[in-house]
C-alpha cells in the first residue's frame, strides 16, 4: 500500500505515568489483570527478546508517551541494530484492540481495520508476531530463537499455568501463544483507559466549557468542520466510547518525507 495511505486514527489523550522499571512497571489500569494479561505484560517489557538484547515492545511503544515512540526528534523508529531504522514511526498501541479485523468494505469501497499504519496485520495477535522477526526492529532470525529466549525467561512457567502443560514445547504453537498473551495485555485497561475529560463528559461526570461546546458543534456540523464524518465522537451502538476513528484508510495527499532515514539505508 502506498506510504501516503495512513490510518485515520486519533484517540482522546489520557495521562499515563512512566514505568517504575522495565522488569515490573506500574501502569494505570494495571490492577486486577488476568493471568494471561500479566504474562503479556512481562513479554511486552522484556528487553531480552531482541537480537542482540536491548529492545522490547515498550521501547517503541512507551507508556509515558501514550505507547508511541519516545524519540520525537526523528521521523522513524530505531531498530535494535545500530543505524537501522524502520520505514515508518511506531503508531500508538492504545485502543488498538478496538480495530476490527482488516477487510474491504464493498459498500463503502474502502479498506477497514487491521493493525500497523497500513493494516498489513489483520489482527492484534498477528501484529504482535511481526516485530520480533523484522530485521529493522527486534531482528530475531526466526520463531525458534524467540521461543528459546522465552523458555529461559523467569516467567516461562506462567505459560503452563495459562495454556496448559508443555505450553512452550512446540515452536509454532509457542510463538502463537506469545502473541496471544501480548494481545491479551493490549486488550486490558492499561491500553484502553477511556479516562479523558470528554469520556467523563459522556459518562455525565464532567461538564464542557462554552468554548468546548462550540468546538464540538463545529466538529460535528456537516456544513462546516464535518470532522466527525471520519472521526466519530459519539458512542458506538454497543456503547463503546468514541475512538475518533472510523478505522478506514484515506489518501490525504501527504508526500514522501525526504528526511526519512529509511531511504538512505543500504
Amino acid at each position: 500500500m502506498p506510504q501516503q495511505f495512513q490510518l485515520t486514527l486519533s484517540v482522546l489523550a489520557i495521562f499515563l505515568i512512566p514505568a517504575a522499571n522495565a522488569a515490573d512497571p506500574v501502569l494505570p489500569g494495571g490492577k486486577n489483570l488476568s493471568l494471561k494479561a500479566q504474562l503479556g505484560q512481562k513479554l511486552f517489557f522484556d528487553t531480552n527478546l531482541s537480537k542482540p538484547a536491548g529492545q522490547s515492545c515498550a521501547s517503541c511503544h512507551t507508556p509515558s508517551v501514550f505507547f508511541t515512540d519516545p524519540d520525537k526528534g526523528q521521523p522513524t523508529s530505531d531498530g535494535v541494530l545500530p543505524k537501522l531504522k524502520g520505514n515508518r514511526n511506531s503508531p500508538t498501541a492504545m485502543y488498538a484492540a478496538y480495530s476490527p479485523t482488516f477487510h474491504f468494505d464493498k459498500e463503502e469501497g474502502l479498506y477497514v481495520g487491521g493493525q500497523f499504519l497500513d493494516g498489513r496485520a489483520a489482527t492484534l495477535s498477528a501484529q504482535a508476531k511481526a516485530p520480533f522477526l523484522n530485521p529493522l526492529e527486534m531482528a530475531n532470525p526466526n520463531k525458534a530463537a524467540v521461543v528459546a529466549k522465552v523458555r529461559h525467561a523467569a516467567y516461562s512457567k506462567m505459560f503452563d499455568t495459562v495454556y496448559g502443560t508443555q505450553a512452550l514445547a512446540n515452536t509454532d504453537t509457542a510463538y502463537n501463544r506469545i502473541a496471544d498473551a501480548i494481545a491479551a495485555f493490549e486488550r486490558s485497561p492499561v491500553f484502553n483507559r477511556f479516562s479523558s475529560k470528554y469520556d467523563y463528559y459522556l459518562y455525565g461526570q464532567a461538564k464542557l466549557t462554552s468554548q468546548e461546546k462550540r468546538g464540538r458543534k463545529l466538529f460535528e456540523d456537516p456544513s462546516k468542520g464535518n470532522c466527525a464524518a471520519c472521526h466519530p465522537d459519539r458512542p458506538a451502538r454497543d456503547g463503546t466510547p468514541p475512538l475518533f476513528t472510523d478505522f478506514t484508510y484515506d489518501n490525504l495527499g501527504v508526500p514522501r518525507n525526504p528526511q526519512n532515514p529509511f531511504y538512505r539505508l543500504p
